[in-house]
C-alpha cells in the first residue's frame, strides 16, 4: 500500500509543470524551518540543553501545577507536596507521608537496597557507595518500616499501595480518597 502511494505521488509530481515543482520544493524548505529536516521531522542537534533552559522548563511545569506563588517551594518537588499546596491533603497528612517516605529511605539504606528515584544515582547514594551499618541499626530501621507499613495496611491494601506510590515512588495519583485514608491512618487520625 505504501509503495503504491509513493508511486502515485511521483507520478503526480512529474505531471506538474516544472515551475510548480520548484515552488513546492521551496515550500517544503520553508516548512522544514529551524530545527527540522526537509521532510519536516524534528532534529535534536540544535536542542538547548543548558541548565537555564532545563530549569525554565521545570519551573514552567511547576507553575502549571501549583501556581506562580508556590512554584519555588520545596514542596512543589514531589506529588505529595503538590497535593498539599493545592489543599487536597491536610498538613498533618503531608507530614505523615513525608515521615513514611523518610522511614522507607532509611530502611533501604539499612538493607543495602537502591532508591526508587533516578536522581539518587547522580547524588552518589547508590548501593555500592554506602557505608555498612551495624546490626542494631538495621534491626531498628527494619522494625520502624514494618510498623509504618503495617499502619498503612490497616487502612486497606489499596490505600497502602496508593500511599507507597505517592510518598515513596513519587507518582501522581487521582485516587485522593484512598491516599487521604492511608495518610490519616499514618497520622493517627483514625
Amino acid at each position: 500500500m505504501a509503495k503504491a502511494s509513493s508511486k502515485l505521488r511521483r507520478k503526480q509530481d512529474q505531471a506538474r509543470p516544472k515551475g510548480e515543482r520548484e515552488r513546492l520544493r521551496e515550500l517544503m524548505d520553508v516548512r522544514a524551518g529551524k530545527g527540522r529536516t526537509k521532510s519536516g521531522r524534528k532534529t535534536y542537534a540544535e536542542r538547548d540543553d543548558t541548565k537555564e533552559a532545563i530549569m525554565s522548563v521545570a519551573m514552567a511545569q511547576r507553575i502549571k501545577l501549583v501556581g506562580e506563588k508556590d512554584a519555588r517551594s520545596a514542596r512543589a518537588e514531589t506529588p505529595l507536596g503538590v497535593l498539599r499546596l493545592k489543599g487536597a491533603i491536610t498538613e498533618r497528612e503531608y507530614v505523615a507521608g513525608a515521615i513514611y517516605a523518610d522511614i522507607y529511605e532509611r530502611y533501604l539504606v539499612a538493607i543495602g537496597g537502591q532508591s526508587p528515584h533516578a536522581q539518587s544515582a547522580a547524588m552518589g547514594t547508590v548501593k555500592g557507595e554506602r557505608q555498612p551499618l551495624d546490626a542494631d541499626t538495621v534491626r531498628a530501621r527494619t522494625s520502624a518500616w514494618m510498623a509504618a507499613h503495617g499502619l498503612a495496611l490497616q487502612a486497606g491494601r489499596h490505600e497502602a499501595s496508593v500511599v507507597q506510590s505517592v510518598c515513596v515512588e513519587r507518582q501522581a495519583t487521582a485516587e485522593i480518597d484512598a491516599l487521604r485514608s492511608g495518610l490519616s491512618k499514618l497520622a493517627g487520625e483514625d
